[in-house]
Formats: structure tokens, sequence, C-alpha cells
């Protein structure tokens, strides 16, 4: 296990997943809640709660199941099937990452209009540049199979994340099926 920590860069691999479960976290309940605004402020709250916990070294699963329930607890909107027009970002990579002025208000302008928007995960490319060092048949073995336990660490760890906060998806795409 302390190994595994080592390969995925401790506390500061965390912090890419935690941002990236965050940000879907948002994206995924904002355009369902009928006051966008409580869902941002349990967000903010649990980026608070983050904080301490990665500060002191405590484990962050409690404040990630908080948010979660947080989020299913507020009052959703009616909508026809409850269906959303997905909508995924591509491009800049600074204007699609980031929510607010960074990005132009870009998610929140297509969430005020009834999309269900899906910013790229910084943790999807990490996944494809595991994908990539597991595939490469010119590779030395050590080197594919170091890239597929990454790669298998990073899925298992982002999708433990995003299911405890309720983020959709809850799961990276499998690199194979892309």
């Amino acid at each position: 296990r302390a190994a595994l920590a080592r390969a995925l860069g401790g506390r500061r691999f965390d912090l890419v997943l935690l941002g990236d479960v965050l940000i879907r976290a948002g994206t995924s309940w904002r355009p369902r809640v009928t006051e966008p605004v409580l869902a941002d402020r349990a967000l903010a709250d649990a980026r608070r709660r983050l904080e301490q916990a990665l500060s002191a070294g405590r484990p962050v699963r409690e404040v990630l199941v908080d948010l979660g329930r947080a989020l299913r607890a507020l009052p959703r909107r009616r909508i026809g099937s409850g269906d959303f027009v997905r909508v995924r970002l591509t491009g800049q990579f600074f204007a699609s990452t980031t929510d607010g002025d960074g990005g132009y208000r870009l998610v929140r302008w297509l969430e005020e209009r009834g999309a269900r928007v899906e910013p790229p995960a910084v943790a999807e490319w990490l996944s494809y540049l595991a994908w990539q060092a597991a595939s490469d048949d010119d590779s030395e073995p050590a080197r594919r199979r170091h890239g597929a336990r990454l790669g298998a660490a990073l899925a298992a760890r982002y999708r433990t994340y995003a299911r405890a906060a309720g983020a959709e998806p809850a799961g990276l795409p499998d690199m194979e099926v892309l």
C-alpha cells in the first residue's frame, strides 16, 4: 500500500482527484436542484472541510459522504422526463476545466439553460497516459506493468471519491473503449 501511495504521488495525487470530483459533483447536481446556490454552498463547505482534513492528514471520505448526503437532500427541479442535454466541454484546457470567471462562466451559462455539463477531468488525462504506458508494445514489460497498476489505482480511487460525493459519472472512461 505504501508503494502504491508513492506511485500515485501521495496527497498531491489526491488533490487532483478531489478537485475533479468536486467539479463533477457541482456540474451533475446544480442543474437538478431548484436553487443551485444551495449546491454551491454545500460544495464550498466541502472544499473548506477537505482543506482542513488534508492539512491535518485525516481521511477525506467522511467529508465526501457528507457532501453526497447534502446534495441528495436538496429540493430537485421537476423537468419532463428528468433528462438533461449533456454537454461535454472540449478545447482550451483552462476555460474548459474552470468554473467561474476563468472559464468565462461557460459552465454556469449552459447550466442556466438546462444543460448537464461535463467538463473534462484531469484524472481522465492521467488515466489515458497510464493506459498509453500499459499498451505500448515497444516498452519494457516493467513499464507496461507499472502503467497498468497506475491506471487501475487511479480508476479505483477516483471511483471511490466520486461515488462518496454523489458525482456523476462516478467512474473514468474505459480507455480500451475510447
